[in-house]
Parts: C-alpha cells; structure tokens; sequence
C-alpha cells in the first residue's frame, strides 16, 4: 500500500534532484496531470476515503482489473515529462507494475496479499490520514519553504519520513491484533523494494527520521503543529501527486 505513496513522493525527489526543466505547462499537460492525479488516488489504495474494501478473491480480481486501467491513465501523463525525470518514471512504473503483478497474476502473491489486507476494514481507514498528512506538508513546503534546491529537497525528504512514520506506526498498532506482526514487515518490505536504492541516493543525509529530528528541529515541530491533532486534518480530494507539483514548481534551477 504505502510503496506507492514512498514511490510518488521519491519521483518527485528525482525531479529536485536533476535540475530540469521537466515538465510541460501546457494545458493539455495540466488535463492530464489532473487526470492522473485521479487515476493515483485509485492505484495508492491508501489516502481514498471512498476506497472499497479487499475482503475476497474476487474482490482482488476487481482491484486488479481497476488497476491495470489507472496504470495506463497514469502513463498518458508521462508524455509530458522529458529526459532524466521520464527516466525514473519508468523505473519506478515499471517496480510498481512488477509489485502489481506479483499481487494480482502469482498465486502466492495473491494469497499473502489478500491476507494482510484483511488488516484494512471500516475500523481502520484512520490510516488514511497519513496520505492527508503528506498532502497537507507538500502543500506546506509549497507556500512556505525556500525555493533552493537543496533545502527544498531536504525539507521534502522530511516530509516524507513523516508520512512513511505515520503509515508503519498505524499499521503495526491496528494489524498486529487482528493479522499479526507480519503484515506490518510485509508492507515494509514492500516499500523498501520499490525506493530503498532511490531514496539512498535523493535522501543520504536525510535517511531517518531522527536525521530530521536532528538537523531540522524547527521544521519538524512545524510539520507536527500543522498536522497535529489528527482531527484537525480534512480528508483530502486529490492524491500527492498535485500537492508534489506545486513543490517542483518552487525550485529554483541553477
């Protein structure tokens, strides 16, 4: 679940981190950046509060097929994208695709998924609110933080280490109980596959949370006081990917 969200958030380093101008403004860019932010929103499972739950095999069959569909939306947009940062959309389409099929088309994926899913019912979509956490930091980091390269990648690597830090913690205390301790190492595992060597690389003097905690003390107390308490936080309409725009639009290109 939360390696798309990882997956998302880490492209969007890449983009900081190449110095491009990668993206095209045009309108049609802009009704396909829109579209793709809907398509995500169904993809990323996490962050819909309209999402319908995985309880079946043949529920899992309509996930897939659902899926499959918003993949290709999603690749539409990447038209608009050019040289490096197209690169790594493909890289990280092409993890997240293999992830997919693992789930959808390898028998043994399939089952192992569909049991760590059962963690996820109407008394748990409170994890939902870490996608609005992130939304909420990237729109932050959008009005509120320098345009330079560096403190802007930095800072977005602390935001995602929030987000991230809230998905793991909700997801051990609510599955432990009900699927057991594996299904919280199941969905890391799954994050690390898609980003660990990416995030290695945009985020090596950023890597854990406490490496924010430490060298961004100021930043972070702000990323708590404007998403703490929880209930304060509305439930978002969009997926990350247009908040993430935003924040790319910011940089400034040496």
């Amino acid at each position: 679940m939360s390696k798309l969200i990882a997956g998302l958030v880490i492209f969007t380093l890449f983009y900081l981190v190449s110095g491009q101008r990668a993206v095209s403004k045009s309108d049609d860019c802009k009704k396909k950046l829109t579209k793709a932010d809907e398509c995500l929103k169904k993809i990323i499972y996490i962050g819909d509060w309209n999402l319908t739950l995985i309880r079946s095999d043949a529920d899992l069959g309509a996930h897939c097929k659902l899926t499959k569909e918003k993949f290709a939306c999603v690749k539409n947009y990447q038209r608009c994208l050019n040289n490096f940062p197209r690169e790594v959309f493909n890289i990280l389409s092409r993890n997240a695709r293999k992830m997919n099929k693992e789930r959808c088309e390898d028998p043994k994926g399939r089952a192992e998924f569909l049991k760590h899913i059962q963690c996820m019912d109407e008394s748990t979509m409170g994890v939902n609110v870490c996608m609005d956490k992130v939304i909420r930091l990237f729109e932050y980091l959008a009005k509120n933080v320098s345009g330079d390269r560096d403190e802007m990648l930095s800072s977005t690597c602390c935001a995602v280490h929030r987000g991230l830090d809230c998905f793991t913690t909700k997801v051990k205390k609510v599955c432990n109980k009900k699927t057991g301790a594996a299904t919280d190492v199941y969905f890391t595992e799954k994050v690390n596959e898609l980003v660990n060597d990416v995030f290695d690389l945009a985020c090596a003097d950023y890597s854990t949370i406490s490496a924010c905690q430490k060298k961004k003390p100021k930043l972070m107390a702000e990323f708590d006081s404007i998403t703490e308490p929880e209930s304060k936080i509305p439930r978002s309409k969009t997926s990350a990917l247009i908040p993430m725009m935003k924040v790319i639009e910011k940089i400034k290109l040496e």
